[in-house]
Parts: C-alpha cells; structure tokens; sequence
C-alpha cells in the first residue's frame, strides 16, 4: 500500500511540476479582440463609446453583477471620463479611465481591477466606416501575473471573455440601429 501512495505521490508532483514549468514558460502578454459591423455611420456610434454613462446602456457587465454599482466622475465624456463600479459578483472592485480619445475613430482606457484581484488592461473601441455602416472593434490587452498564466493554462479566457465582447457589441448594435 505504501509502494501505490508514494507512486501516486511521485506523479501528483511530476504533473504539478509540469504545469508550474507551463505556466512559468507561458508569455505573460494577452489580447482579446472581436469586431462587428453595425449599419450605422461612426459619428451615430461614437457617443456610446466616449461616454462613460453611456457605454453602460450596452456594455454586459450589468449582467454579470446584477449588483453592480457605478459611480461616475470627470467630465462626462472624452478623456478623463471614468466610472468605478463595486460587486460581489463576478465584475468585483475597479474603474475605467478614457485616456484617449480620437473623435469618430477610437476611444482608449485605462481599465483596473483591485478586487477580487489586482490586474491592470488597455481597452480600445475602434471604429472603421465601409460603404454599409462601420465596423467596431473591441479590444483589450495586458499581461498576466503568475496564476494569470496558470489560470490561462486551464480556462480559455479569449473564449470566456470574447463572448462577453460580442454580446456587448451586438448590444451596441441594436442600440444604435434602433433595435432596442
């Protein structure tokens, strides 16, 4: 019996230290990015992304928390603009900064997580007129502690918040096109 438990204990430690050397290894920078044409011209789009009001009449984390409580300061548009949101859900402690903005092309912010876990990103909606409407793209970057890159080794995050992204975007899309 004794033989069967070491050699369980001899291959518990072997897989760990397979996982730890993966996650040790894993590069630590991460970008998630979804896009979606909406049949609306950038001018009808841009106020809902440099807004921090109002990107919250599309964005989906009033879904994720429906505890969430937001609290907005700064101007009420265009740089500087934030909002600080707190929840026991899964949205947590934070706030959102718009550091740049470039009318009718892109908004940039400053996003950080204090609770349940520190982490720090770059968000950008950027906007793209065609000949039938504009394409929006969201996309967020930055880089992951250690357990980041254990987690990420485990969960697809690309998969698990992507899909928070196109709801959010085809939210953004009814709201504009009128279908909301």
């Amino acid at each position: 019996m004794k033989k069967v438990i070491k050699l369980f204990a001899l291959i518990f430690v072997f897989v760990l230290g397979i996982f730890l050397t993966c996650g040790y290894f894993k590069a630590p920078q991460y970008k998630i990015s979804r896009e979606m044409k909406i049949s609306a011209k950038p001018e009808e789009i841009f106020g809902y992304i440099n807004n921090s009001k109002k990107m919250m009449l599309w964005m989906p984390w009033q879904e994720l928390s429906p505890d969430l409580k937001m609290d907005y300061s700064g101007p009420e548009e265009g740089v500087g603009s934030r909002s600080d949101w707190i929840s026991k859900g899964p949205m947590g402690t934070g706030y959102s900064l718009i550091t740049q903005s470039n009318e009718n092309r892109s908004v940039i912010s400053e996003l950080k997580y204090i609770e349940p876990f520190e982490m720090s990103q770059t968000a950008e909606l950027s906007l793209s007129e065609t000949e039938s409407g504009t394409i929006v793209k969201w996309q967020a970057e930055g880089e992951n502690n250690f357990l980041g890159r254990l987690f990420s080794i485990v969960v697809n995050v690309d998969k698990m918040v992507g899909k928070d992204f196109e709801k959010g975007l085809l939210n953004l899309k009814n709201l504009t096109e009128g279908k909301l």
